[in-house]
């Protein structure tokens, strides 16, 4: 039963009328805690978030309602279609990051 009530939720995305914080942060392990098999697999990865996941999230500072999204490309296409489903033209928006 709970697998349905998610599939119903899953379409439903908050709209904020007002002032509200978007950002971005990356989960995962450090790759000093891997186990020495998977640090010689990303050995030729690069540096920087390689083996975490990107999340974004939005938070109305009027109604302290959250929404999150994990995202596959952190590039600016994909952040501002976070931004444009989720806010109103009308909204302020801030974030720390001043190209976004």
């Amino acid at each position: 039963m709970l697998h349905r009530i998610r599939k119903a939720f899953v379409d439903i995305a908050p709209v904020f009328h007002g002032t509200m914080e978007v950002d971005k942060a990356y989960f995962g392990g450090k790759r000093a805690n891997m186990s020495n098999v998977k640090r010689k697999e990303l050995e030729n990865a690069g540096r920087g978030p390689v083996t975490m996941t990107a999340v974004v999230a939005a938070k109305d500072r009027d109604s302290k309602q959250v929404v999150a999204k994990v995202i596959d490309r952190t590039d600016a296409e994909t952040l501002q279609g976070f931004v444009d489903r989720h806010a109103t033209e009308d909204g302020k928006l801030y974030t720390d990051d001043p190209t976004a």
